[in-house]
């Protein structure tokens, strides 16, 4: 049967009990902005063994104001123009064994999603054995804000979506984020604004555990988990594998604090028994990105990096500044690496090297070589090899040592070059002698 509503949805109601089970809902075109199903406030809902397919809709499904429990359910096949399909408000909501395949979320621009969960106050989302497959958002594709919330997520795949912003995105105050043995493939994140398959931010706490992240394409950073104005950090990331993910700056994580707080409190992070291997930065960190003033104090043991590419600089971690306290404890990061120069800074210093072996005597119109290198925080001779710092530039000026009353003035031309092709420049001084008459 083809049902056409223009104006109103199924059925409405007020602080009711509701179950619904063992049910269809298909071919439904709604033309307002009405809960397509049932719009009851203040109700409860226990949704058994139904299916919802091939709607298009100006609204979402549900009224947002009452308390939901799905439990094997399909949606498959729905379009809808509204900032929502599922929108919940101040009430725990729970899913079991839901599938969410072939949706298409057309609001505006980064303000349209799946799932918009409002928590207020210390609510929760609670998702387990969830796929939800071939989604395009015009947003993130899980929303979350509030004053405090909590996330879990478990036995559960997202693959295969196209959002305009994250996977799951959390901007409470105050927020718990559990997942664990749940699988991010293939999905896609075409908002430069809004970082990371995983976006979280303000005071959090994060624990994610045997979980597998691959093929995640970022055109922001973090290709999977970005955490982003850190206030307060409880960070646990556990028996995980990160593989061929892509991001601008942080090929698997990146972190970011809160530059305004400096209150924070020290928190604790545990990185174990991870597999960071063919991730990618467009820039810097091809692993990792820190700009988090305490990852100094990390627990990080027997993680596995391998083939991960920094376009830039450090190939499996990088920061822009002061990495002995946003980066690990290097000497007791991982035995097994070798080549420490995967991690990296922003260039940090240079030194000159002279030719001792130069005669002290230089003539007129004589050449003079001087060789400049460039390091990092970690004392690593920086090799440039993208050319990302070849608009830096040395001016050298030569400089009488002593005030001696003559008609002789010296001048050096050829005198300024800049840091390219990677290790080391050269300056040669051409010296002239100006003589006044």
């Amino acid at each position: 049967m083809y049902i056409s509503v223009d104006t109103s949805t199924l059925v409405y109601g007020f602080k009711n009990n509701y179950l619904i089970s063992d049910s269809s809902f298909q071919n439904i075109t709604l033309k307002s902005s009405l809960p397509a199903i049932i719009d009851s406030k203040y109700s409860n809902f226990t949704i058994n063994n139904i299916r919802i397919s091939n709607l298009n809709l100006f609204g979402g499904l549900f009224n947002e104001e009452s308390n939901y429990l799905f439990n094997n359910v399909i949606m498959k096949d729905i379009t809808t123009t509204s900032r929502y399909l599922l929108f919940f408000t101040y009430h725990n909501t729970i899913f079991n064994n839901v599938k969410f395949d072939n949706i298409n979320c057309y609001g505006d621009s980064g303000d349209s999603s799946l799932i918009f969960f409002d928590s207020g106050e210390k609510k929760k989302l609670d998702m387990n054995e969830i796929i939800i497959q071939n989604i395009w958002s015009n947003g993130p594709l899980i929303k979350i804000k509030g004053s405090s919330s909590e996330l879990i997520i478990q036995n559960s795949t997202i693959e295969k979506t196209t959002i305009f912003g994250p996977m799951i995105e959390n901007n409470s105050d105050k927020s718990i984020t559990f997942i664990s043995n749940v699988n991010f493939m293939n999905n896609v994140n075409n908002n430069k604004g809004n970082c990371g398959s995983i976006h979280l931010n303000y005071d959090m706490n994060i624990t994610i555990l045997e979980s597998s992240f691959i093929n995640n394409n970022i055109k922001s950073n973090g290709g999977v988990i970005c955490i982003d104005n850190i206030n307060n950090l409880e960070l646990n990331i556990i028996n995980n594998t990160f593989i061929k993910n892509n991001a601008i700056n942080g090929g698997a994580l990146y972190l970011r604090e809160n530059n305004e707080n400096k209150n924070y409190d020290d928190g604790s992070i545990i990185i174990k028994n991870n597999v960071f291997k063919e991730n990618k930065a467009e820039n810097f960190g091809g692993a990792i990105y820190s700009e988090y003033n305490k990852m100094y104090l990390a627990n990080v043991e027997n993680n596995t990096f391998s083939l991960n590419n920094a376009g830039i600089m450090g190939n499996i971690g990088y920061s822009p500044k002061n990495i002995e306290k946003t980066l690990f404890n290097i000497k007791e990061f991982n035995s097994s690496i070798n080549d420490f120069t995967s991690l990296t800074t922003k260039p940090a210093y240079i030194n000159i090297t002279i030719d001792t072996t130069l005669r002290s005597e230089i003539y007129t119109g004589d050449l003079f070589p001087l060789k400049f290198f460039l390091y990092d925080e970690l004392g690593h001779l920086y090799e440039d090899k993208t050319k990302y710092y070849s608009s830096m530039t040395i001016k050298v000026l030569l400089r009488e040592k002593y005030d001696e009353n003559n008609e002789m003035h010296y001048k050096a031309i050829e005198n300024i070059c800049s840091f390219v092709n990677g290790k080391r420049i050269k300056i040669t001084l051409l010296i002239y002698i100006i003589t006044d008459f």
